[in-house]
């Protein structure tokens, strides 16, 4: 379909339903999505991808708001959603979207997630480091020093069961403040580089977010498809919260694949198409 501002469609099928697919926000330096999965479903659907979003959202923003462009398009798009999958931290947006969805249409769709995990402060942590080192060569020296500086602080008092989004508000208030205080450097800042600048911001105001999202309601009637990395998906959620048998799912379906393979792998490929093909039912 053409004319999508907030999503991508990656595959067009013949039944008049729509597969929805939240990989965002990525995490990791070369993060997996489901450009690599979708190409070996075997459905009938078209699937549409979330484009990750470059708003920066302030301080308590609720959930519904902050999903409002994807939902928006979807309803206005007049098709009936089948699914909906997430991906990672994405699989908290998939659910809420789901929610979204189905209010709309008088029927939740099926929330199909691959490894999803839940935001904690390794997650900020390690995201806003790999931000830093992106978006640096657009800084002045100046700005890049009172960036490290003042994030220092924030990064070394940083533990595991720190709130991760008021650290994730922390660092964004930041890199935000950095970026403010030279706004004619800013503004000469061109193409991609600009790009990276407003990326970090909004990905770092995402990451506050989704920490914020009770996930239970949204995740109850779902299905994760679990890679076998202890630091990845719900092995690090559950280890995270010193859980380890905690129910944050309706059903569970593990696999040897690493998280690095899980939206490559032809097994796990084969295992979603058979799930979303008796949602047709």
């Amino acid at each position: 379909m053409r004319g999508l501002a907030h999503w991508e469609e990656l595959r067009s099928g013949d039944s008049g339903e729509l597969i929805l697919a939240v990989d965002t926000p990525p995490r990791g330096p070369a993060p997996s999505d489901f450009r690599e999965l979708i190409p070996l479903l075997d459905t009938r659907h078209t699937v549409w991808r979330a484009t990750e979003s470059d708003r920066t959202h302030p301080r308590g923003t609720c959930l519904d708001e902050y999903i409002a462009p994807w939902t928006d398009e979807v309803r206005a798009a007049g098709l009936r959603v089948r699914a909906v999958l997430g991906y990672g931290v994405g699989g908290i947006f998939a659910g809420a979207i789901a929610d979204g969805v189905g209010r709309d249409q008088g029927r939740t769709p099926e929330v199909l997630l691959f490894d999803p995990e839940l935001v904690d402060s390794g997650t900020v942590v390690d995201e806003f480091r790999r931000l830093v080192s992106t978006v640096s060569h657009s800084l002045t020296g100046r700005a890049l020093a009172r960036l490290e500086r003042e994030s220092a602080a924030l990064l070394a008092d940083a533990g595991a069961d720190d709130d991760a989004g008021a650290l994730a508000i922390g660092l964004h208030g930041v890199l935000s403040q950095a970026i403010g205080d030279e706004p004619e450097r800013v503004g000469s800042v061109a193409g991609m580089a600009g790009q990276a600048l407003g990326l970090a911001t909004a990905r770092l105001s995402s990451l506050a977010i989704a920490d914020a999202v009770n996930v239970v309601p949204l995740w109850s009637a779902g299905t994760a498809l679990c890679s076998s990395s202890p630091d990845s998906g719900l092995n690090r959620t559950r280890s995270v919260l010193l859980l380890p048998d905690a129910a944050l799912v309706g059903r569970e379906i593990l696999f040897e694949d690493r998280h690095a393979e899980v939206l490559r792998s032809t097994t796990v490929a084969r295992m979603a198409s058979e799930l979303l093909g008796s949602s047709d039912a």
